[in-house]
């Protein structure tokens, strides 16, 4: 049974919201950044198919390489 933990949100501009997730599939636990769009009808959000799904050992090279890009961008 797949199980899905949103563990951070965050805001991309009025209608996309970018969510990072930990998912249990297969025994397996998988780290998923997607982005999501609000629907007008309804304005929950909804996924779109604009997404990265890792395998959790992969997470410690991930946060590496967002540290790394984010010393190189001034905010």
């Amino acid at each position: 049974m797949e199980m899905t933990q949103v563990v951070h949100s965050f805001r991309k501009n009025e209608s996309e919201e970018v969510r990072i997730s930990l998912r249990e599939y297969k025994d397996r636990t998988y780290v998923d950044l997607r982005l999501y769009f609000e629907a007008g009808d309804s304005g929950e959000f909804r996924p779109t198919k604009r997404a990265l799904t890792l395998d959790a050992a992969f997470l410690t090279e991930l946060k590496r390489g967002i540290e790394k890009a984010e010393q190189k961008v001034i905010v």
